[in-house]
């Protein structure tokens, strides 16, 4: 769940249950049914969690680093998007990484991807990338590797 919801998630509690468990307070709690399994805090909710649930024996509001293999998802999305400058959607993002929509979603939101037409997004370069880029250039043209009319060529509006 922390793959998917990072730090906006707080764990209240937890409790032993069955799958019948589970659907009968599924059902006690419709009312308050946001989405899928998550549910709104309403007062009834809250006092079932403080009676029936228990903490966790290690504190959760400590923030821990991510586990490598999320660590190794939120970069390999940023390979993909780096591969695609054309973008492509949280759904076609969520395919490539075999994860949910939603933590496609998750990892769009955290590498700060930015909307190139409706539902299709791609990666802005971060300013260290741009610095990288522009150190390498200046190395290129001052070794006469590139011609510096080469690169305003490239630029040029005529060119696009």
């Amino acid at each position: 769940m922390r793959e998917e919801y990072a730090e906006q998630l707080e764990l209240l509690g937890i409790m032993d249950g069955t799958r019948e468990t589970e659907h009968r307070l599924h059902h006690q709690f419709d009312h308050l049914r946001r989405f899928s399994e998550w549910f709104r805090p309403g007062p009834e909710f809250l006092a079932f969690i403080e009676h029936h649930a228990r903490p966790l024996l290690f504190p959760t509001s400590e923030r821990r680093p991510l586990p490598a293999h999320i660590y190794e998802k939120q970069q390999r999305a940023r390979r993909l998007y780096d591969a695609h400058p054309d973008g492509f959607s949280d759904t076609e993002l969520a395919a490539m990484l075999e994860v949910s929509r939603m933590t496609a979603y998750r990892h769009r939101q955290h590498l700060q991807a930015i909307t190139i037409q409706p539902g299709h997004y791609r990666l802005v370069p971060r300013p260290e990338e741009i610095a990288e880029a522009l150190a390498l250039l200046q190395v290129a043209i001052s070794t006469a590797l590139i011609h510096p009319q080469t690169i305003l060529h490239t630029l040029s509006p005529a060119n696009a």
